[in-house]
Protein backbone atom coordinates (compact mmCIF):
# COMPACT_ATOMS: atom_id res chain seq x y z
CA UNK A 1 0.00 0.00 0.00
CA UNK A 2 1.57 4.03 -0.39
CA UNK A 3 2.27 5.91 1.05
CA UNK A 4 -0.39 8.18 0.49
CA UNK A 5 -3.00 5.86 0.95
CA UNK A 6 -1.25 5.06 4.84
CA UNK A 7 -1.54 8.41 5.27
CA UNK A 8 -5.60 8.83 4.35
CA UNK A 9 -5.99 5.75 7.24
CA UNK A 10 -3.92 7.16 9.81
CA UNK A 11 -5.88 10.64 9.23
CA UNK A 12 -9.10 9.15 9.48
CA UNK A 13 -8.09 6.59 11.85
CA UNK A 14 -7.51 9.57 14.22
CA UNK A 15 -10.36 11.54 13.41
CA UNK A 16 -12.60 8.88 14.18
CA UNK A 17 -11.07 8.48 17.47
CA UNK A 18 -10.77 11.82 18.45
CA UNK A 19 -14.45 12.11 17.41
CA UNK A 20 -15.24 8.97 19.93
CA UNK A 21 -13.86 10.85 22.85
CA UNK A 22 -15.65 13.87 21.82
CA UNK A 23 -18.88 12.36 22.39
CA UNK A 24 -17.95 9.90 24.94
CA UNK A 25 -17.25 12.88 27.45
CA UNK A 26 -20.22 14.32 27.19
CA UNK A 27 -22.42 11.40 27.37
CA UNK A 28 -20.17 10.51 30.85
CA UNK A 29 -20.31 14.16 32.30
CA UNK A 30 -23.32 15.87 30.68
CA UNK A 31 -25.83 13.38 30.38
CA UNK A 32 -24.92 10.09 32.62
CA UNK A 33 -25.97 8.01 29.50
CA UNK A 34 -25.76 4.54 29.74
CA UNK A 35 -24.32 4.24 26.52
CA UNK A 36 -20.71 4.56 27.65
CA UNK A 37 -20.35 0.64 27.39
CA UNK A 38 -21.26 0.72 23.95
CA UNK A 39 -19.50 3.53 22.81
CA UNK A 40 -16.17 2.42 24.66
CA UNK A 41 -16.46 -1.11 22.60
CA UNK A 42 -17.16 1.25 19.40
CA UNK A 43 -13.88 2.93 20.48
CA UNK A 44 -12.04 -0.82 20.91
CA UNK A 45 -13.74 -2.39 17.72
CA UNK A 46 -11.96 0.44 15.84
CA UNK A 47 -8.75 0.22 17.32
CA UNK A 48 -8.52 -3.48 16.66
CA UNK A 49 -9.77 -2.93 12.60
CA UNK A 50 -6.51 -0.42 12.89
CA UNK A 51 -3.99 -3.03 14.07
CA UNK A 52 -5.48 -5.60 11.52
CA UNK A 53 -5.01 -2.93 8.80
CA UNK A 54 -1.39 -2.35 9.78
CA UNK A 55 -0.33 -5.75 9.88
CA UNK A 56 -1.53 -6.26 6.60
CA UNK A 57 -0.68 -2.95 4.47
CA UNK A 58 1.75 -1.49 6.87
CA UNK A 59 2.42 1.06 9.64
CA UNK A 60 0.61 4.39 9.36
CA UNK A 61 2.92 6.35 11.63
CA UNK A 62 6.13 6.16 9.78
CA UNK A 63 3.88 7.27 6.65
CA UNK A 64 2.34 10.45 8.76
CA UNK A 65 3.54 13.85 7.60
CA UNK A 66 1.56 16.45 9.74
CA UNK A 67 3.58 19.70 8.16
CA UNK A 68 3.01 19.16 5.11
CA UNK A 69 -0.86 17.88 5.10
CA UNK A 70 -2.45 21.30 3.04
CA UNK A 71 -6.01 19.98 5.12
CA UNK A 72 -4.50 20.96 8.38
CA UNK A 73 -4.12 24.63 7.25
CA UNK A 74 -7.89 25.14 6.29
CA UNK A 75 -10.09 26.68 8.28
CA UNK A 76 -14.26 26.81 8.21
CA UNK A 77 -15.81 29.88 10.19
CA UNK A 78 -18.65 27.34 11.44
CA UNK A 79 -16.32 25.13 13.18
CA UNK A 80 -14.80 28.20 15.08
CA UNK A 81 -17.72 28.29 17.47
CA UNK A 82 -20.63 26.17 18.47
CA UNK A 83 -24.10 27.38 20.12
CA UNK A 84 -24.31 24.88 22.21
CA UNK A 85 -23.18 21.25 23.69
CA UNK A 86 -25.98 19.58 20.89
CA UNK A 87 -24.20 21.06 18.31
CA UNK A 88 -20.52 19.98 19.63
CA UNK A 89 -21.90 16.04 20.05
CA UNK A 90 -23.79 16.59 16.41
CA UNK A 91 -20.76 17.39 14.68
CA UNK A 92 -18.52 14.87 16.31
CA UNK A 93 -20.90 12.29 14.95
CA UNK A 94 -20.90 13.92 11.36
CA UNK A 95 -17.05 13.65 11.75
CA UNK A 96 -17.26 10.01 13.15
CA UNK A 97 -19.25 8.76 10.52
CA UNK A 98 -17.90 10.50 7.68
CA UNK A 99 -14.31 9.20 9.11
CA UNK A 100 -15.72 5.14 8.98
CA UNK A 101 -16.87 6.14 5.51
CA UNK A 102 -13.65 6.38 3.97
CA UNK A 103 -11.86 4.19 6.52
CA UNK A 104 -14.22 1.77 4.91
CA UNK A 105 -13.88 2.80 1.34
CA UNK A 106 -9.64 2.91 1.21
CA UNK A 107 -9.34 -0.57 3.44
CA UNK A 108 -10.97 -2.62 0.97
CA UNK A 109 -7.91 -2.06 -0.99
CA UNK A 110 -6.02 -4.44 1.59
CA UNK A 111 -9.09 -6.24 3.13
CA UNK A 112 -12.33 -6.45 2.01
CA UNK A 113 -12.96 -8.14 5.60
CA UNK A 114 -11.36 -5.01 7.57
CA UNK A 115 -14.11 -2.87 5.19
CA UNK A 116 -16.94 -4.85 5.75
CA UNK A 117 -16.18 -4.84 9.57
CA UNK A 118 -15.28 -0.99 9.33
CA UNK A 119 -18.77 -0.69 7.78
CA UNK A 120 -20.88 -2.56 9.93
CA UNK A 121 -19.26 -0.12 13.04
CA UNK A 122 -19.97 2.88 10.53
CA UNK A 123 -23.65 1.96 10.68
CA UNK A 124 -23.57 1.22 14.68
CA UNK A 125 -22.73 5.38 14.47
CA UNK A 126 -26.28 5.89 13.27
CA UNK A 127 -28.13 3.76 16.02
CA UNK A 128 -25.85 5.46 19.07
CA UNK A 129 -26.23 9.06 17.67
CA UNK A 130 -30.35 8.31 17.27
CA UNK A 131 -30.26 7.26 21.25
CA UNK A 132 -28.05 10.28 21.76
CA UNK A 133 -29.89 12.56 20.62
CA UNK A 134 -32.93 11.30 22.51
CA UNK A 135 -30.39 11.44 25.79
CA UNK A 136 -30.15 15.17 25.18
CA UNK A 137 -33.97 15.22 24.31
CA UNK A 138 -35.25 13.55 26.93
CA UNK A 139 -32.79 11.83 29.02
CA UNK A 140 -32.36 14.02 32.62
CA UNK A 141 -36.75 14.27 32.69
CA UNK A 142 -36.31 10.18 32.09
CA UNK A 143 -33.87 9.47 34.81
CA UNK A 144 -35.50 11.80 36.93
CA UNK A 145 -39.23 10.28 36.69
CA UNK A 146 -40.51 7.99 39.63
CA UNK A 147 -44.57 8.14 38.82
CA UNK A 148 -45.78 6.96 35.04
CA UNK A 149 -49.62 7.24 34.89
CA UNK A 150 -51.79 5.09 32.19
CA UNK A 151 -54.87 6.75 30.92
CA UNK A 152 -57.69 4.26 29.77
CA UNK A 153 -61.28 6.02 29.56
CA UNK A 154 -62.75 2.82 30.49
CA UNK A 155 -61.46 2.89 33.80
CA UNK A 156 -61.59 6.15 34.57
CA UNK A 157 -64.53 8.13 36.31
CA UNK A 158 -64.02 11.43 34.60
CA UNK A 159 -62.66 12.74 31.16
CA UNK A 160 -59.56 11.51 30.47
CA UNK A 161 -58.22 15.11 30.00
CA UNK A 162 -59.19 16.43 33.17
CA UNK A 163 -58.25 12.74 34.82
CA UNK A 164 -54.42 13.35 33.29
CA UNK A 165 -54.62 17.33 34.46
CA UNK A 166 -55.19 16.13 37.93
CA UNK A 167 -52.34 13.22 37.81
CA UNK A 168 -50.27 15.98 36.74
CA UNK A 169 -51.12 18.14 39.75
CA UNK A 170 -50.44 15.19 41.82
CA UNK A 171 -47.15 14.95 40.65
CA UNK A 172 -46.89 12.45 37.54
CA UNK A 173 -44.14 12.03 35.71
CA UNK A 174 -44.71 10.73 32.49
CA UNK A 175 -48.65 10.17 30.99
CA UNK A 176 -49.01 7.28 28.91
CA UNK A 177 -52.47 7.46 26.41
CA UNK A 178 -53.79 3.39 26.95
CA UNK A 179 -57.19 2.86 24.63
CA UNK A 180 -57.68 -0.39 23.29
CA UNK A 181 -60.98 0.13 22.15
CA UNK A 182 -61.69 3.18 21.06
CA UNK A 183 -61.90 4.52 16.98
CA UNK A 184 -58.45 5.99 15.81
CA UNK A 185 -60.25 9.36 15.13
CA UNK A 186 -61.37 9.32 18.67
CA UNK A 187 -57.37 8.41 20.18
CA UNK A 188 -55.68 11.14 17.97
CA UNK A 189 -58.32 13.72 19.05
CA UNK A 190 -57.61 12.62 22.99
CA UNK A 191 -53.94 12.49 22.62
CA UNK A 192 -53.58 15.82 20.73
CA UNK A 193 -55.25 17.23 23.88
CA UNK A 194 -53.22 15.80 26.04
CA UNK A 195 -50.08 16.36 24.03
CA UNK A 196 -51.30 20.27 24.47
CA UNK A 197 -51.41 19.83 28.19
CA UNK A 198 -48.12 17.64 28.88
CA UNK A 199 -46.30 20.28 26.88
CA UNK A 200 -47.38 23.12 29.24
CA UNK A 201 -46.60 21.04 32.18
CA UNK A 202 -43.54 19.21 31.45
CA UNK A 203 -44.34 16.07 31.76
CA UNK A 204 -43.57 13.50 29.71
CA UNK A 205 -46.44 12.39 27.53
CA UNK A 206 -46.43 8.56 25.63
CA UNK A 207 -48.53 6.73 23.34
CA UNK A 208 -49.45 3.06 23.81
CA UNK A 209 -48.70 0.92 20.99
CA UNK A 210 -49.33 3.16 18.17
CA UNK A 211 -46.07 4.76 16.84
CA UNK A 212 -48.67 6.77 14.03
CA UNK A 213 -50.79 8.41 16.54
CA UNK A 214 -47.67 9.11 19.06
CA UNK A 215 -46.01 10.99 15.63
CA UNK A 216 -49.45 12.46 14.49
CA UNK A 217 -49.84 14.06 17.50
CA UNK A 218 -46.01 15.01 18.48
CA UNK A 219 -46.15 12.89 21.53
CA UNK A 220 -42.74 12.42 23.32
CA UNK A 221 -42.73 8.26 22.84
CA UNK A 222 -44.79 5.29 21.90
CA UNK A 223 -44.66 2.12 23.79
CA UNK A 224 -44.64 -1.26 22.63
CA UNK A 225 -45.53 -5.14 23.83
CA UNK A 226 -43.80 -7.95 23.56
CA UNK A 227 -46.29 -8.88 20.39
CA UNK A 228 -45.99 -5.20 18.72
CA UNK A 229 -43.54 -4.42 16.29
CA UNK A 230 -39.61 -4.35 17.25
CA UNK A 231 -38.19 -0.86 18.43
CA UNK A 232 -35.93 -0.56 15.61
CA UNK A 233 -38.50 -0.83 12.94
CA UNK A 234 -40.72 1.59 15.32
CA UNK A 235 -38.04 4.33 15.24
CA UNK A 236 -38.05 4.66 10.82
CA UNK A 237 -41.92 5.99 12.05
CA UNK A 238 -40.71 8.67 14.59
CA UNK A 239 -38.90 11.37 14.10
CA UNK A 240 -37.11 13.71 16.93
CA UNK A 241 -35.85 11.07 18.69
CA UNK A 242 -38.59 10.38 20.35
CA UNK A 243 -38.75 7.46 22.93
CA UNK A 244 -39.69 3.98 22.94
CA UNK A 245 -40.66 2.44 25.79
CA UNK A 246 -41.37 -1.70 25.85
CA UNK A 247 -43.12 -3.93 28.42
CA UNK A 248 -41.29 -6.79 29.62
CA UNK A 249 -41.96 -10.22 31.76
CA UNK A 250 -38.91 -11.86 32.50
CA UNK A 251 -35.39 -10.39 32.72
CA UNK A 252 -34.63 -12.10 29.31
CA UNK A 253 -36.94 -9.51 27.79
CA UNK A 254 -35.61 -6.77 29.61
CA UNK A 255 -32.67 -7.28 28.54
CA UNK A 256 -33.33 -7.99 25.06
CA UNK A 257 -35.21 -4.58 25.14
CA UNK A 258 -31.92 -3.03 26.17
CA UNK A 259 -30.37 -4.57 23.38
CA UNK A 260 -33.21 -3.61 21.13
CA UNK A 261 -32.54 0.19 21.66
CA UNK A 262 -35.35 0.66 24.19
CA UNK A 263 -34.87 4.02 26.44
CA UNK A 264 -37.21 2.82 29.03
CA UNK A 265 -38.79 -0.72 29.77
CA UNK A 266 -41.93 -1.91 31.87
CA UNK A 267 -41.55 -4.85 34.20
CA UNK A 268 -44.73 -6.57 35.52
CA UNK A 269 -46.74 -7.40 36.23
CA UNK A 270 -45.86 -7.38 40.34
CA UNK A 271 -49.03 -8.12 41.84
CA UNK A 272 -52.18 -9.43 41.18
CA UNK A 273 -54.42 -7.30 38.62
CA UNK A 274 -57.87 -6.65 37.66
CA UNK A 275 -55.93 -6.21 33.82
CA UNK A 276 -57.52 -8.87 31.64
CA UNK A 277 -54.08 -8.94 29.68
CA UNK A 278 -51.94 -8.55 32.41
CA UNK A 279 -50.63 -12.09 32.62
CA UNK A 280 -48.86 -14.28 34.95
CA UNK A 281 -46.86 -12.08 38.02
CA UNK A 282 -43.10 -11.83 37.29
CA UNK A 283 -42.22 -11.97 41.19
CA UNK A 284 -40.34 -9.73 42.98
CA UNK A 285 -37.26 -11.38 42.73
CA UNK A 286 -37.42 -11.02 38.85
CA UNK A 287 -37.82 -7.30 39.62
CA UNK A 288 -35.11 -6.62 41.95
CA UNK A 289 -32.66 -8.87 39.12
CA UNK A 290 -34.39 -6.51 36.43
CA UNK A 291 -33.29 -3.29 38.17
CA UNK A 292 -29.73 -4.67 39.13
CA UNK A 293 -28.65 -6.00 35.65
CA UNK A 294 -30.15 -3.78 32.67
CA UNK A 295 -28.85 -0.31 32.24
CA UNK A 296 -32.15 1.38 31.07
CA UNK A 297 -35.11 3.01 33.49
CA UNK A 298 -37.85 0.48 34.33
CA UNK A 299 -41.24 0.80 35.64
CA UNK A 300 -42.69 -1.93 37.87
CA UNK A 301 -46.45 -2.20 36.67
CA UNK A 302 -49.43 -4.44 37.48
CA UNK A 303 -51.56 -4.23 40.45
CA UNK A 304 -49.69 -1.77 42.45
CA UNK A 305 -51.24 -0.06 45.48
CA UNK A 306 -49.70 2.24 48.37
CA UNK A 307 -49.86 -0.54 50.36
CA UNK A 308 -47.69 -2.41 47.66
CA UNK A 309 -44.90 0.43 46.74
CA UNK A 310 -42.89 -0.44 49.74
CA UNK A 311 -41.84 -3.87 48.63
CA UNK A 312 -40.54 -2.64 45.45
CA UNK A 313 -38.88 0.06 47.22
CA UNK A 314 -36.87 -2.27 49.78
CA UNK A 315 -35.78 -3.92 46.47
CA UNK A 316 -34.28 -0.90 45.09
CA UNK A 317 -36.94 -0.29 42.74
CA UNK A 318 -37.85 3.71 42.62
CA UNK A 319 -40.22 3.56 39.73
CA UNK A 320 -43.86 2.53 39.37
CA UNK A 321 -46.48 2.50 36.50
CA UNK A 322 -49.87 2.95 38.02
CA UNK A 323 -53.53 2.76 36.58
CA UNK A 324 -56.91 2.27 38.16
CA UNK A 325 -55.41 2.86 41.75
CA UNK A 326 -54.51 6.56 40.75
CA UNK A 327 -57.30 7.11 37.54
CA UNK A 328 -59.90 5.37 39.29
CA UNK A 329 -59.67 7.44 42.68
CA UNK A 330 -62.65 9.80 43.26
CA UNK A 331 -59.78 12.76 43.84
CA UNK A 332 -57.33 11.88 41.79
CA UNK A 333 -54.73 14.38 42.32
CA UNK A 334 -54.74 13.42 46.59
CA UNK A 335 -54.03 9.68 45.04
CA UNK A 336 -51.11 10.61 42.72
CA UNK A 337 -49.32 12.95 45.68
CA UNK A 338 -49.95 9.39 48.02
CA UNK A 339 -48.07 7.32 45.56
CA UNK A 340 -45.56 10.30 44.68
CA UNK A 341 -44.29 10.64 48.35
CA UNK A 342 -43.06 7.08 48.43
CA UNK A 343 -41.21 7.22 45.43
CA UNK A 344 -38.72 10.69 47.02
Amino acid sequence: MNQRTLRILDANFNRARESLRVIEDYLRFAADSQIIAELKSLRHGLAAQAKRLESLAGAFLPARDTPGDTGTALTDEAEASRPDEAAIVSAAFKRLQEALRVLEEYSKLASPEVAQTLKELRYRTYALESRSTRLRQYGERLLKARLYVLLTSSIAKRDIVEVARETIRGGADVVQLREKQVPDREVLRRALRLRELTAASGVLFIVNDRPDIAELSEADGVHLGQDELPPARVRRILTGGKLVGVSTHSLDQALQAHRDGADYIGMGPSFPSSTKDAGPLIGLDTIRRIVAEVPVPGFAIGGITVDRVKALTDLGCRRIAVSSAIIAADDVAKATEAFKALLA
